[in-house]
């Protein structure tokens, strides 16, 4: 009664900080960095094609014609789905549902699963401001090995502190919402997907050698409902389930998902026509929430989800409500080896694999650990196989255990293997 408050301040602190794994000392993580080093692969042949690398995060885009009981006259997505007859495109798993676009773009990344995390964490709120230069980072991999490289956002930094933690991690120049061009075309209250896509034409006419380049789109952003655009999206959408209120929602989803594989086919058109070697992976961050109110949501009275309180999923729930989709694509006939599912664990190791660049020992043990595991979050685990489990099967308990003590003593430990696992060997 008279220190409630206390503990509850000490209780909360302490159940944010990752658990000191029972086996991590400074012995054995020197023997999983010797048995790193020992599966370690061979230093890239240089010389070769050094393509510049694009990865362009879409809000809340995904294949809305996968909705039971909802149809459209004209296809939503018809970039994405011409590309997708010719180019690889799959399943992208996102740690999160309905928000937290923060979270994914932390993961892709670090390639850092977010379950071996405290509690009270994410990637993005880690309570030591300075762990970011420590952490492993694909835009540090890249950045090591002679590229520049840019982050455009259009919107501000005032969400998940990226103003100092992706400088932090290794982009050269990161620009928001303030950096475009007086004038730059509005939709949907947010800057357009046109405008972001003008603007990484803009920044990578400024580079010289290769670049970098990651956009994080904003206009298909929450909240959808009836006149957020001038005009309603021409699609034809329909219903027999749905009416007034809750078609409108819909309507405007797919008016902002338009407009973003419009924004696609404007992108790929320019690289089409560059000469420079580039690669450019599009894809959705995660699921749009669809709430009306606190209690429904649209997925559930579409019949694509059970409930619309998330405890009550299941693990295939949970992987489907999870679930966007990508696209992998390049303009110098590189044939790249693409899994038909990436994660936002996975991706930033297949990023460096693609543009033939070196791997931090961290991101090619994550290479390797992906055989097991390609998500892990709070009640998820999405095995190599793809099969989804609430949490880590038996069988892949030996390398969640290493994984979580090279992310212990990355994140809250002592540090004995972070350099030598988080750094390229041959920079520049």
């Amino acid at each position: 009664e008279r220190l409630g408050f206390l503990l509850g301040l000490y209780s909360a602190g302490v159940d944010s900080v990752m658990s000191q794994p029972g086996d991590y000392t400074e012995d054995n993580m020197n023997r999983i960095l010797l048995e790193l080093e020992a599966k370690a692969e061979p230093e890239p042949l240089r010389g070769g094609v050094k393509p510049n690398v694009v990865l362009l995060v879409s809000e809340s885009f995904f294949d809305i014609t996968q909705l039971p009981h909802l149809s459209f006259d004209r296809d939503p997505i018809l970039n994405f789905r011409a590309l997708s007859r010719t180019w690889p495109t799959g399943t992208f798993l996102s740690n999160t549902y309905g928000g937290g676009t923060g979270n994914v773009e932390m993961e892709i990344l670090t390639g850092i699963p977010s379950a071996f995390l405290g509690a009270g964490e994410s990637l993005t709120t880690l309570a030591d401001p300075g762990v970011y230069g420590r952490l492993p980072s694909v835009v540090r991999a890249f950045s090591e090995q002679g590229y520049g490289t840019v982050m455009v956002h259009s919107y501000t930094d005032s969400l998940y502190n990226r103003g100092v933690n992706l400088p932090q991690m290794g982009f050269d120049r990161t620009l928001y919402q303030k950096d475009f061009p007086k004038g730059a075309q509005e939709s949907g209250g947010f800057l357009s997907d046109h405008s972001l896509t003008q603007e990484l034409i803009r920044q990578f006419e400024r580079e010289e050698g290769p670049v970098f380049l990651y956009g994080l789109s904003m206009e298909n952003h929450p909240p959808y409902h009836g006149g957020k655009f001038s005009q309603p999206s021409g699609l034809g959408t329909e219903s027999r389930e749905l009416a007034g209120e809750e078609l409108e929602i819909m309507d405007t989803l797919a008016h902002g998902l338009r407009d973003a594989d419009v924004a696609l086919g404007e992108l790929l058109d320019y690289f089409d026509r560059r000469e420079e070697p580039t690669i450019v992976v599009f894809l959705g961050d995660h699921l749009p929430g669809l709430y009306v109110t606190e209690e429904d949501n649209l997925y559930t009275a579409l019949g694509y989800s059970s409930s619309s309180n998330t405890q009550d999923w299941g693990a295939e729930e949970m992987k489907r409500m999870h679930s966007t989709c990508f696209l992998v694509w390049n303009n110098y006939g590189a044939e790249l080896e693409v899994p038909e599912t990436l994660s936002c664990t996975s991706l930033g190791a297949y990023l460096l694999e693609w543009a033939g660049a070196e791997k931090p020992l961290y991101f090619q043990w994550a290479a390797q650990a992906f055989q097991e595991i390609q998500l892990y979050r709070s009640r998820l685990f999405v095995s190599g196989d793809g099969t989804p489990y609430e949490k880590p099967p038996q069988e892949a308990e030996e390398t969640v255990a290493v994984w979580r003590n090279l992310v212990y003593d990355m994140l809250y430990g002592k540090g004995y293997i972070e350099e030598e696992i988080r750094k390229v060997k041959n920079e520049k």
